[in-house]
């Protein structure tokens, strides 16, 4: 009985290692994807991007191309552009390979002749959808006119509309109603057959508004139109001039002022208390920014890509300034992100010549501006566009406009459409964050004031966020500098309300352009168009940290942690508070260790000097960053922050080792030691965010914390250390270190161990002892 016990425990067990083994081995086995698997172009078309993805493996993803109609860049890598042929005579099929090893996964891409302008390419009773061309629109600024009836002083065009047709609708159909309108193709972003329609960009032969007008009412009766509306000309969502003439400071100080009270208000420096270990890490976020132009060359900005050239202006480069200006440069101004890859696509004509009257349409931004940023660069998580219709300046009241509302729903549903049809590819879309618009400060309210103005109509980006729920979507109000009101802020007069967050956006410093400046220019500046990349900056720090929060974990963050303001303005983002709460959503302490891993790696955790010796010791850590760290929240810990809050208190007969000039004594992490005061405005160290060190300041820390604590107090949460409990810090803090080196004693014949003991004067029983090996 016994032996059959054992044999059918030994056949079990076999089985079970049997299945395991078959679990591990489907687990691990290497897969290779390539998406989309499919996609039509036409002759010298807009580049499609395609993405390998090799799971469980980490060979070189090569890529081919047969037959060798058309090219692709680069050849080696997670994703490469396929841009179309300038011609082609018939239809064509091309493979686009990935090949990992032994792996292969492949795309089929067919390659059309460019159709009529005015006809599409198919069968007669094909799908409309899977006909229409991949070609980026290109507005003309003799199409676009600013004496509509209803809209005056507002340049929208009088022949050019985007047009959706309802799904089922044939190729026969569709150029039916196209020949019969006399329109032009002249531009297009395919739909998916079956799953969401495409979208098409047609310019008619209408020679003023009040026939745009009829044309859309008889389109819109047609059982075949699903959507159709007439381009605009969107223009940069900041107040008109004159903005702040001199520009103002940048210099550190707790209490919000000068042209970094925004990121100081929201807490960005405690924020870059995390810099040591995000750039530990290696961690960088893709950032795109659509705007109208940006410096070429800046002696502050460094762009990682930037998809249009030869336009420049200088609403884009301050937006892109207050995301990712250069950090800790010595120069200018510091961006929101230091570890943001600017993105850069500008599609934009002007209006009048003029640099200052740059504007954008809303279908080049959809097309050529949002669609080929993110077909370009796939790996961009966060997408700026601080652009809109400013209907105020033009005298419109865009609350009971009904022509606006017109505009502006029918945009905003095409975008929806076109941000699906991206998602039915297969591919990730970005946060997309939006300026709300200014147009708040315009229109008399009758009483003296002035009309609050909707969010929801000053663009058809922010539409589609608030009215149809687009989850990617934020929508960003600005706030302005008061330190008596709620949360130091209220809401800028000009800003419009019903955004979903706010962020400072009055008197902002960044990053400038003009005609004939130098690279050297920054200047001052006020709109929800400043407000918005503050947002857009934190998102894109929030990925640097985490690349794994999804779209609805950092929309969640951000609400969860914003801050109440003065003047009606959604709650204000708050920086260092939406980073420590990742812990409380993710799970765990990450973020927390990263915060408080500050020891240099040295046992002592910030040792300045040479052992036996009076000279500086820099070997490890040597700009005092505290950025090696050793995964351990300890002693060595504890050490560091200790040493840093004796320097900014100063007491009496304070003496800590090193020169008086000692990188390590360099608490803010300025480059310079300076006063105990100076050294405690944004030190290192501020584990509660209130910007200084303290042994009794408290504040609220999410997250892990979750508690009102001092500095002290959030690093005993994690506090573990074999010697010392949690408990005994706050009693150490004024205590000093004996370093005890016994090599000399246990170098003698015979002596395997040497043991210290530590009595207080006048006593005989020892408080410590300890035996070293």
């Amino acid at each position: 009985m016994r032996s059959d016990l054992v044999r059918g425990l030994v056949a079990v067990l076999s089985l079970s290692l049997l299945a395991l083994l078959v679990a591990c081995f489907q687990q691990v086995a290497p897969v290779l994807t390539v998406s989309p698997t499919a996609h039509t172009v036409v002759e010298g078309g807009v580049p499609q991007a395609f993405t390998a993805t090799l799971e469980n493996a980490s060979d070189t993803i090569d890529w081919s191309l047969e037959p060798d109609v058309g090219s692709i860049t680069p050849t080696t890598g997670p994703t490469t552009t396929y841009t179309p042929p300038a011609s082609v005579t018939e239809a064509t099929q091309v493979t686009l390979t990935a090949t990992a090893g032994s792996l292969t996964a492949s795309a089929v891409i067919t390659v059309a002749p460019t159709p009529p302008a005015n006809e599409l390419l198919g069968e007669l009773d094909d799908p409309v959808e899977g006909a229409i061309p991949s070609a980026e629109f290109v507005p003309r600024e003799e199409d676009y006119a600013e004496d509509h009836p209803d809209l005056p002083g507002v340049p929208i065009s009088f022949n050019t509309l985007v047009l959706v047709f309802e799904m089922g609708t044939t190729v026969g159909e569709a150029n039916d109603l196209l020949s019969d309108i006399g329109a032009e193709i002249v531009g297009g972003i395919p739909g998916v057959v079956g799953e969401a329609e495409g979208i098409l960009f047609l310019r008619v032969p209408t020679a003023d508004h009040q026939a745009m007008i009829d044309l859309l009412e008889r389109l819109r009766a047609d059982e075949l139109v699903k959507h159709v509306v007439q381009d605009g000309l969107l223009t940069p969502t900041r107040v008109s001039r004159p903005n702040t003439g001199t520009p103002a400071g940048w210099t550190w100080q707790t209490a919000p002022a000068g042209g970094n009270w925004g990121l100081e208000r929201i807490r960005v420096p405690q924020l870059w208390n995390l810099n040591a270990a995000v750039a530990k890490r290696g961690n960088t976020t893709p950032t795109g920014v659509l705007d109208v132009g940006f410096a070429n060359s800046h002696q502050d900005l460094v762009y990682d890509q930037n998809l249009t050239s030869g336009t420049q202006h200088e609403h884009g480069t301050h937006v892109a300034g207050t995301i990712a200006a250069t950090f800790d440069n010595g120069v200018g101004v510091d961006g929101v992100n230091p570890f943001a890859e600017l993105v850069l696509n500008a599609p934009a004509f002007s209006g009048s010549g003029s640099t200052l009257s740059v504007r954008t349409s809303w279908g080049q931004q959809m097309s050529a501006g949002f669609f080929g940023l993110i077909n370009a660069r796939t790996d961009v998580l966060v997408v700026n566009a601080s652009l809109g219709y400013n209907w105020g300046p033009a005298g419109i009241n865009q609350n009971t406009n009904t022509a606006v509302h017109d505009l502006v729903e029918n945009q905003g549903a095409i975008f929806v459409l076109a941000e699906l049809i991206h998602l039915i590819r297969g591919r990730r879309l970005p946060l997309f964050v939006v300026a709300a618009g200014n147009d708040s400060n315009d229109i008399s309210d009758g009483a003296g004031g002035f009309v609050r103005m909707q969010a929801r109509w000053g663009s058809p980006f922010a539409y589609a966020g608030i009215e149809f729920g687009m989850s990617n979507i934020i929508v960003v109000e600005s706030v302005a500098n008061s330190a008596a009101s709620a949360g130091g802020a209220t809401r800028s007069g000009f800003s419009n309300i019903g955004g979903d967050i706010s962020a400072p956006g009055s008197d902002v410093l960044s990053t400038s352009w003009r005609s004939g400046t130098p690279t050297t220019f920054y200047e001052t500046m006020s709109g929800t168009s400043m407000a918005a990349p503050h947002v857009t900056g934190l998102i894109s720090y929030l990925y640097a940290v985490d690349p794994t929060l999804t779209h609805s974990q950092i929309v969640g963050l951000l609400a969860a942690n914003a801050v109440a303001v003065a003047g009606g303005a959604s709650p204000r983002i708050d920086a260092f508070a939406t980073v420590i709460d990742i812990d409380r959503v993710k799970g765990g302490d990450a973020v927390l260790r990263m915060l408080l891993d500050i020891d240099d790696g040295t046992p002592d955790g910030n040792q300045r000097v040479l052992v036996g010796t009076a000279v500086d010791f820099v070997g490890e850590d040597a700009d005092g960053d505290g950025g090696i760290g050793d995964g351990n929240i300890d002693m060595s810990d504890f050490r560091r922050w200790r040493d840093w809050l004796l320097q900014v208190e100063n007491p009496a007969g304070l003496t800590l080792d090193g020169s008086a000039n000692h990188p390590k004594k360099d608490v803010n992490g300025d480059r310079a030691v300076g006063t105990p005061a100076q050294e405690n405005v944004f030190p290192r160290g501020d584990f509660n965010g209130d910007g200084q060190l303290s042994r009794t300041a408290t504040r609220f820390v999410p997250g892990r914390v979750n508690a009102t604590v001092t500095d002290l107090g959030v690093l005993q949460t994690l506090f573990s250390d074999p010697n010392y409990s949690a408990s005994q810090l706050p009693g150490l803090i004024d205590s000093g270190d004996l370093e005890i080196w016994p090599s000399d004693c246990l170098a003698r014949p015979g002596v395997v161990s040497v043991t210290s003991s530590i009595r207080v004067t006048g006593t005989t029983t020892p408080i410590q002892s300890r035996t070293h090996t």
